[in-house]
This record gives structure tokens, C-alpha cells and sequence, in this order.
């Protein structure tokens, strides 16, 4: 079972990857679908409240409802407030 660090590294490696344009919407939902319904989601309470607001986001996006800029505020304020090992790891 992952820990909590690999977990979160892995959600800032998506999301990292969506600024540099290698990772779509639809591609992240696709992820944070597989993640919320592993057992991994139940090791770290906020990593899955920040994927699913992230979801709901670009969901509504891909509905219409909501503009893109949403979501890419959403990623980057989540990727800002990593610590900064976690950030260069991301970014690479």
C-alpha cells in the first residue's frame, strides 16, 4: 500500500503534468476516478477532498457549466501550496 507522501507526489505529478499541456481534463478525471475508487483514497483524507473538488471542477467544465479558468486555479493554488521538494519533483 502507498504511503501518504507517494500518494500526494503522484497528484502533483498529474497535476504538473495538465500545466505543462501533457494531461488533459478528461485525462485527469480519468485518473482521479481510479484513484477515489482504490483503497489508496482512504490513506489521506485531504489528497482525496482535493481530487474530487479538482474533479467536480472539470467535470462541470466538460459540461458546460463551468469555465476552464476554475480548474486551472484550482491546480495551480493546489500545486503552490506544496512544499517545495514536493514542487521540484512535480516539475521534472
Amino acid at each position: 500500500m502507498p504511503s501518504s507522501p507517494d500518494l500526494q507526489q503522484e497528484f502533483m505529478d498529474v497535476l504538473a503534468s495538465y500545466v505543462r499541456g501533457e494531461t488533459s481534463v478528461s485525462e485527469y478525471l480519468t485518473w482521479e476516478v481510479e484513484f477515489t475508487t482504490s483503497s489508496d483514497a482512504s490513506i489521506d483524507p485531504d489528497l482525496s477532498g482535493n481530487a474530487a473538488r479538482l474533479s467536480l471542477l472539470g467535470q462541470e467544465h466538460l459540461m458546460d457549466l463551468r469555465p476552464l479558468s476554475d480548474f486551472d486555479e484550482l491546480v495551480s493554488k493546489l500545486l503552490a501550496e506544496q512544499p517545495t521538494a514536493t514542487l521540484n519533483a512535480a516539475g521534472s
